[in-house]
């Protein structure tokens, strides 16, 4: 997939267009990559998500075994953006904190 392009829209003006000529935005959709041993962190990432915009699809990825990033990615069409990349490891050490901040804060800034 690729990553870079960013999908910036005045959702509120794209709406109105979108309406008045018949055709509508495509559904937002996330993909959280993750590697063998994350299940717990792909569980939060997914919570979260799930929790800032509700009952969107995600779709989670396992890459293999090894340690890499966690990769939360939002996709719309075929418009794939990158939202975080973190090491699995950081965020597994950030899930024993009352609030995974990290996330949290990267979903609410895209979500903007």
């Amino acid at each position: 997939f690729t990553i870079g392009k960013e999908l910036r829209l005045d959702r509120p003006a794209v709406m109105r267009r979108g309406l008045a000529c018949g055709y509508s935005l495509p559904e937002l959709e996330f993909v959280v990559e993750y590697w063998s041993g994350g299940e717990q962190a792909r569980d939060v990432v997914v919570g979260l998500i799930k929790e800032e915009f509700g009952d969107v699809e995600v779709e989670a990825k396992c890459l293999g075994t090894g340690a890499g990033d966690v990769a939360v990615c939002a996709q719309r069409g075929e418009e794939l953006q990158e939202i975080l990349s973190v090491p699995q490891s950081d965020l597994v050490r950030e899930l024993e904190l009352p609030r995974p901040s990290a996330v949290r804060d990267a979903l609410k800034r895209y979500k903007r």
